[in-house]
């Protein structure tokens, strides 16, 4: 059984309740008198682009740099050692001689001998990042969330409660030698080439979007950027100096789209690109953060059963203007043979909804969508569910993905940005859960519609069926851009190119 504990410790999982925490052991080979040099996993948080180095005031912070520029600062070097009695490392700044330590945060302090707080747990993770892998740097407490190092934005450290989700890269660490960290360097060039070469593509896809001006020159500007940057881009010698360049085709991207609107509301600018990992094509936890542990994942789609959740990711330097999110999202509030009747009957309450940072939306009720034939039978129990109306409902992540395919169950909600280069928060989020409820949803998808002078993204028509089509001749489409051949119920549709809200 001991031989069992050690494997399961080392792999970062408690073997027992009674331990508390993964056992610490001897997890970075090392040398005392090497320097390394330590750097975030997170692309967003410095992989490509920066070191983790000591401050003035003795803070930890992630300071762009590259190795070269690592390798002649000490600030930026660090010296381990390991303790066999304990099993714990010190981190010591080669600059100063300060110990990493912890005392309500992670920061340095100066220590003759080494104290409990400046033992850290050295975490292995579990995915290779260009042929090496992160580390956690943890604060041990025997407890089963310790406080562990953190990259945050603004190139700022803090800490956070232990995540063992692959999506938790923040809280993971490169430890390199001075010579990895230059071959880490040099072998980023070509990965940020191609990177970048794939951002200025999408940009100039967007720029093809019907659109108008809303600040004369927009147009030219873009184009005189993007070339002045793919002619630096022949020159670069380091992945840095090409990630440089991507931060700033980035930001021609958000001064672009902040300064020009849509011309057809049918046809927004596709941002969905900016989402990492929108489509849960591997996992539903890659860039997504999920405050109530993972989602249920199979049939490459997300769930949630019996749980408050919020499931979000954060997206940086975003254009200012209206935004719109979609996602293939329902909720089913209690058990299948108990949620048709309160729908029927107005009564139906949806305690899940998509957001885009404080507007929220409600998703669809699984009964919203509910179809005359099944979409998946399987003959066993996750074939679709049948109502006493002769319709079906999902009953299962598979049946429920036959569903998102064919487009039902697409659910929105819009916003405004209203700061140019500020964060936009989206997700999805419960509130509150009760028995059987359960939470769908796949197939993330963020529009935007310009800035200042964006059209109205929906147009409401009151009375009854029908008058979508009798207030404009135009030809009406679903949100799937399925021309309709009969009169339309309640819901949202387009119209003469603009989006209409049928009310009942």
């Amino acid at each position: 059984m001991g031989i069992l504990a050690q494997a399961i410790n080392e792999d970062g999982l408690p073997a027992s309740d009674a331990i508390g925490y993964a056992l610490p052991y001897y997890a970075f080979n090392h040398e005392d008198s090497v320097k390394y040099y330590i750097k975030n996993e997170d692309e967003s948080h410095g992989l490509r682009t920066a070191y983790l180095v000591e401050t003035e005031t003795h803070a930890l912070q992630w300071k762009t740099m590259s190795a070269e520029e690592a390798a002649a600062d000490d600030a930026a070097a660090w010296y381990l050692t390991f303790t066999p009695e304990n099993q714990y490392y010190q981190l010591r700044n080669a600059a100063t001689g300060y110990y990493m330590t912890y005392s309500s945060g992670i920061k340095t302090a100066k220590h003759a001998k080494t104290t409990a707080a400046d033992n850290f747990h050295l975490m292995r993770g579990r995915v290779d990042v260009s042929g090496h892998r992160g580390y956690y740097i943890i604060h041990p407490e025997s407890s089963a969330n310790p406080p562990c190092l953190n990259a945050t934005a603004s190139g700022k450290t803090g800490t956070a409660q232990w995540n063992i989700a692959k999506s938790a890269k923040t809280q993971r660490w490169l430890i390199l030698t001075a010579n990895e960290a230059l071959n880490f360097d040099n072998g980023n060039i070509d990965l940020a080439r191609a990177e970048l070469s794939d951002l200025l593509a999408r940009i100039r896809q967007l720029a093809q979007t019907p659109h108008d001006e809303d600040v004369e020159g927009a147009d030219a500007t873009l184009t005189t950027t993007l070339e002045d940057i793919e002619s630096q881009a022949d020159t670069c010698t380091k992945g840095a100096e090409v990630n440089a360049l991507i931060n700033q085709a980035r930001s021609a991207a958000t001064d672009f789209l902040s300064s020009v609107s849509v011309a057809d509301v049918a046809q927004p600018f596709d941002l969905t690109f900016f989402i990492e990992n929108p489509d849960f094509d591997n996992d539903a936890t890659t860039g997504w953060t999920s405050t109530n542990g993972a989602p249920g994942y199979d049939a490459q789609g997300a769930e949630f059963y019996e749980k408050q959740f919020d499931f979000y990711q954060v997206l940086d330097n975003m254009p200012a203007g209206k935004y719109e999110l979609r996602a293939n999202a329902f909720q089913r509030p209690g058990a299948y043979d108990s949620v048709l009747q309160p729908f029927l009957k107005g009564n139906a309450r949806v305690t899940c909804s998509l957001y885009i940072n404080k507007t929220t939306a409600a998703i669809k009720h699984i009964c919203e969508d509910r179809q005359p034939n099944y979409l998946f039978n399987d003959g066993g129990w996750g074939s679709d569910c049948k109502f006493s109306d002769d319709t079906y409902i999902p009953n299962c992540m598979t049946g429920a993905e036959k569903y998102f395919a064919q487009g039902y169950y697409d659910s929105s909600v819009e916003a405004q940005l209203e700061t140019k280069g500020t964060t936009l928060r989206i997700g999805i989020k419960c509130t509150s859960t009760s028995s059987a409820y359960w939470m769908m949803f796949d197939h993330f998808r963020l529009h935007f519609f310009g800035g200042a002078n964006a059209p109205n993204g929906i147009n409401e028509v009151e009375g009854g069926k029908g008058n979508v089509q009798m207030a404009n001749g135009n030809n009406t489409y679903d949100l799937q851009g399925r021309r309709l051949t009969t009169s339309p119920k309640k819901g949202l549709y387009i119209v003469g190119k603009k989006k209409v809200l049928l009310a009942p």
